[in-house]
């Protein structure tokens, strides 16, 4: 008996030491991570400064999209069936605003929302959402064609996301806006005085990360929000769900998770470098993707960060 638990706390062991973020940025380098994307073809990672990069096998390598946009901020991505939308944040005047392609990255255009830069991108249906810096936010009826001013002007967006006809946005300063008819009409959330930078819905709750106060959770649609005992972290820029388990990235804290709806937290950095920043999360494949400032992208198994509960402080 005595030697069978020896055995099995080595192999118990050494199963803990590998269990690790494996860096995976062949044909990219460290490149400052901004968004991420899945779509028919493969997985899209957009940097800043360094172009656009497009993986067909889980992120071991990597090849640079054609799109030539070298010094810009590709800040986000999204996936609407066969359409891919990437937003860009800055360079030279009339190439930021949204992009879209419809044969899987292939070849891409510029649409009408132009001269803007983009922070985030949100989809409901065949409506597409575009925040932007000072100018609000833009909806778009025609999967990305043709663009309209849809409230919040002169805020700049920071977050979006949706759910049913609620669609979410996070501002720089004015805290977290609901709109529940499509984004036609927006009311402030009592979450008001603060920039959040990164917004997860599921069906039960609304998680909001904060550049000053961790993150935060809301169980009544944004009515009431409570604070999380991620409260010392500062720009929380990417929050994910996964059922009960909410994942959260910051900057110098590196990757966070909570595997009871939000309520408490555990550090997971194994293998990232010391006071990593993640940008920006992805879940894909049964993989966790995480999009560093400064050194490139790392994935880890989905199960390896999910599969421990803690049951007790011994």
């Amino acid at each position: 008996k005595t030697i069978l638990t020896i055995i099995l706390t080595i192999i118990f062991s050494a199963q803990i030491s590998e269990s690790q973020w494996e860096r995976i940025d062949s044909g990219m380098g460290a490149a400052d991570i901004r968004s991420f994307a899945v779509n028919n073809s493969g997985l899209f990672a957009g940097t800043c400064g360094n172009n656009l990069f497009f993986s067909t096998n889980n992120g071991l390598s990597w090849n640079r999209n054609a799109l030539a946009l070298q010094g810009r901020c590709f800040s986000s991505l999204a996936v609407n069936g066969n359409r891919t939308y990437l937003g860009i944040y800055g360079g030279p005047v009339g190439t930021e605003g949204v992009y879209l392609s419809d044969n899987n990255g292939t070849n891409w255009f510029l649409t009408s929302l132009n001269g803007k830069s983009i922070n985030a991108l949100g989809i409901n249906g065949n409506s597409i959402f575009a925040g932007t810096d000072n100018f609000g936010i833009y909806r778009s009826y025609d999967n990305g064609v043709n663009w309209s001013q849809a409230g919040l002007n002169n805020h700049t967006i920071l977050s979006l996301a949706t759910n049913g006809n609620n669609v979410y946005a996070g501002t720089v300063s004015n805290g977290l806006y609901l709109s529940s008819n499509n984004g036609s009409n927006w009311i402030q959330t009592s979450i008001s005085n603060m920039s959040v930078a990164s917004i997860a819905v599921t069906e039960n709750r609304i998680f909001a990360g904060t550049t000053s106060n961790g993150v935060y959770y809301s169980s009544d649609n944004g009515a009431n929000w409570i604070q999380t005992s991620l409260d010392t972290v500062t720009q929380v820029t990417s929050i994910i769900v996964s059922g009960n388990n909410v994942f959260a990235g910051s900057f110098y804290s590196g990757f966070s998770v909570s595997n009871d709806n939000g309520v408490s937290w555990v550090q997971k950095n194994e293998g990232l470098p010391n006071n990593t920043s993640v940008r920006r999360l992805f879940i894909a494949n049964n993989y966790i993707f995480a999009g560093t400032s400064g050194s490139g992208v790392f994935r880890r198994p989905l199960s390896e960060v999910i599969g421990i509960h803690s049951i007790s402080n011994e």
